[in-house]
């Protein structure tokens, strides 16, 4: 089977305020900072073969901190950058759910179906998720590997990973956190389908 870390990066100010962070670039905060100094001694004595980080700014500080501890050198894969969400990035999740109820609802039930506006839609996510998966799957089989991604995406990935057909997110994030996964290798790969019927709602 092939074992992945899914690792969230350190906390930014975004997060301790729970706001929106979408793929706006925010450094660590001193909370982050602590996050992956605790990160770093629960990897000291585990051997992945690769590491691979998303393009945000938070992301990379985490990777850049975690890389020796691992003796490899981190990867930024485009496929692992966070959703865009758009005129939305810097709102509360409070204000979110108090200016569109409706949106809050969709987010646990079918994130498909929401699009920020001027934002990513959460369909074209799920397919660039997929193709990164379906690479990282063969070129890593029975080995171990680890991906550095902030939530939604962090959410995405696991859920995926764990071979879930439905995809429910929270706005509950878990910075500076660590989760293994294993999976089959003889995993069955399911791409995820075209939001054919599902109607999409802007705000």
């Amino acid at each position: 089977m092939t074992r992945v870390y899914l690792i969230r990066p350190g906390a930014t100010s975004f997060d301790r305020e729970n706001r929106i962070t979408g793929n706006l670039d925010l450094p660590l905060c001193e909370e982050g900072v602590e996050q992956i100094q605790k990160l770093q001694q629960q990897l000291k004595d585990v051997h992945m073969a690769a590491l691979y980080h998303g393009p945000g700014l938070a992301a990379q500080r985490t990777a850049e901190a975690l890389g020796p501890v691992l003796r490899l050198r981190p990867k930024c894969e485009s496929g692992l950058r966070n959703v865009d969400m758009g005129l939305w990035s810097g709102l509360t999740w409070t204000e979110l759910r108090e200016r569109h109820p409706r949106v809050s609802k969709l987010w646990a039930e079918d994130p498909r179906a929401i699009v920020a506006p001027q934002g990513e839609t959460f369909d074209a996510a799920y397919r660039r998720i997929d193709e990164f998966l379906e690479s990282l799957l063969k070129r890593y089989r029975d080995e171990s590997v680890g991906l550095i991604a902030s939530d939604p995406v962090a959410q995405i990935l696991g859920a995926k990973l764990r071979g879930e057909t439905k995809i429910r997110l929270t706005d509950s994030g878990m910075v500076g956190t660590m989760e293994t996964l294993d999976v089959e290798s003889d995993f069955s790969w399911r791409r995820s389908s075209a939001l054919d019927s599902s109607p999409r709602t802007r705000i």
